[in-house]
């Protein structure tokens, strides 16, 4: 859970990854969770310097990897939502093209990706999950698209980027919630409970008001 602070947002409260943001002016708006971070589509981003935890490629037993968020998007928008990638090697990429959400990943530098249309202007849960057997996408809790693919992702040095793509491109309008990172590929059961998750917090914010405390999280689990 995050409280507001002058530049440095704590992204994770499990292993104390600090994000830096650029470029706003305040950018804290009510969200489904509390406070959620808006990004003008300018010059807002969060950056979150490198570290193991955040390159699922670095992950053992088998390197999977499974990104899921909360987010509403601007169609009028094309940009990116996270990445982590020095514009060779990509470990992972979500973005918005063509008004599709687009998911990339590279091996050995070449570029891998899967898309769907997505709903904009409106909350919806996002979740990209890759076990190197299938690359799935999923909004709002079902399958959106899908393929088989087997491939080792590329490790990236480079930091985590929420917002824009490498720090100063792609800025992206959106409000956003809840971003969590995670070192495995969640099953499409947990997918679905999140789903439902997000929509009963919604429920029960919108019979309660507005809250001061903001879940704005990355997380990377075994």
């Amino acid at each position: 859970m995050l409280i507001r602070t002058k530049r440095e947002l704590r992204i994770d409260s499990w292993k104390n990854h600090n994000g830096t943001r650029h470029g706003f002016d305040d950018g804290w708006v009510h969200g489904e969770y509390g406070n959620a971070l808006e990004f003008d589509g300018v010059d807002d981003y969060v950056e979150v310097r490198h570290c193991n935890d955040l390159d699922v490629s670095s992950q053992s037993p088998t390197p999977a990897s499974s990104i899921t968020i909360f987010a509403r998007l601007n169609v009028s928008s094309n940009g990116t939502v996270v990445g982590k990638t020095d514009g060779t090697k990509t470990n992972y990429l979500l973005h918005v093209q063509k008004n599709q959400l687009c998911f990339n990943f590279t091996s050995n530098g070449v570029d891998k990706s899967i898309n769907a249309s997505i709903e904009f202007n409106k909350n919806v849960t996002v979740a990209v999950t890759y076990n190197q057997t299938d690359l799935v996408l999923y909004i709002n809790g079902s399958v959106s698209a899908s393929r088989p693919q087997n491939a080792t992702l590329d490790s990236c040095t480079s930091p985590v980027i929420i917002g824009a793509l490498n720090q100063g491109s792609c800025h992206i309008k959106m409000v956003l919630d809840e971003l969590w990172i995670y070192s495995r590929s969640l099953k499409p059961t947990e997918i679905q409970e999140l789903h439902q998750k997000n929509r009963s917090v919604k429920q029960s914010r919108q019979s309660r008001g507005p809250s001061e405390t903001c879940a704005f999280s990355s997380c990377s689990l075994s």
